[in-house]
């Protein structure tokens, strides 16, 4: 199949279903590369399937095509998570609203999108049916309300999983250790416990019981600009705590720079695919 000419662009554009996760590796064709810009800066692109082929063929749109990991059947790899990290860096840079005359100096933040990017991307790769509540505050027995980015409650109301997203934790001069060892001491004392809290759209109570396997899993995206302390950090908090796993996802180069394009990015990004299969060691557990 030949790519779409510039007059055939927006029939192909209009043809399909945009809850999509658009794979910008395949977007070859200037035209739809710039029209698929357009639209994403208006904030009208959301996420669900995605479109694998470079040709963008009708057939492509239709459903998910599961990526094979060491461990884990991908329906979103690691890398297509990372695809969209930086896609979503690349957009903060830019209004959300677009007028030719209207500029950024300092970026936004991508920290709610990507609280909803991971629990997608967890979502489509557990086999378990769960909820996931992004940036919620729950109450903990004996201690004030938290915000875990991601609350992941089982069918049967059973919580066993929290998720906290880092990106750049440099500023942290105390390292990460000291932050896990107090999660470590606030999961210990949640375990077995009810909690209750609100949903966000209607402010409807759930409730809810802290597993006695409750985890809470802290994902550092990038080893870089991730302090000085980061790998001593990473190694004591696998040797001495239970209830805390801290992940480093990359190396290389931050998915969020100046210096590459978006191609040359992710070539350069060293992902470590085995802390995604150690995070979903324990997330897919039945």
């Amino acid at each position: 199949m030949a790519l779409a000419t510039k007059d055939s662009t927006m029939d192909l554009y209009n043809s399909l279903d945009f809850n999509l996760y658009i794979d910008l590796d395949s977007l070859a064709d200037s035209h739809l590369t710039n029209a698929f810009s357009r639209h994403r800066r208006a904030g009208r692109m959301k996420i669900d399937k995605f479109i694998r082929s470079g040709t963008l063929g009708a057939a492509d749109a239709q459903g998910v095509m599961p990526l094979k990991g060491e461990q884990v059947e991908y329906k979103m790899s690691p890398e297509e998570y990372f695809r969209k990290i930086i896609e979503l860096y690349n957009q903060s840079r830019d209004p959300k609203y677009y007028n030719p005359n209207i500029k950024r100096g300092r970026s936004s933040s991508i920290s709610s999108e990507l609280e909803d990017l991971t629990a997608l991307f967890i979502a489509l790769n557990n086999p378990n049916q769960c909820s996931y509540f992004t940036d919620q505050p729950i109450k903990f027995e004996g201690s004030t309300t938290k915000y875990p980015d991601i609350v992941i409650q089982n069918k049967d109301g059973k919580i066993e999983n929290l998720i906290d997203v880092k990106t750049d934790i440099g500023w942290n001069r105390d390292g990460m250790y000291s932050f896990c060892e107090e999660w470590e001491k606030k999961i210990q004392s949640a375990k077995g416990t009810e909690t209750s809290f609100k949903q966000g759209t209607d402010k409807s109570i759930n409730h809810g019981v802290f597993s006695k396997k409750l985890k809470y899993h802290v994902l550092v995206i990038s080893k870089i600009n991730s302090g000085r302390k980061i790998e001593s950090d990473y190694e004591k908090v696998k040797k001495d705590l239970e209830n805390v796993c801290l992940y480093v996802l990359s190396d290389g180069v931050h998915p969020n720079n100046y210096e590459y394009t978006f191609l040359e990015t992710m070539k350069k990004i060293a992902i470590h695919g085995g802390e995604f299969e150690r995070l979903f060691s324990y997330i897919n557990k039945a």
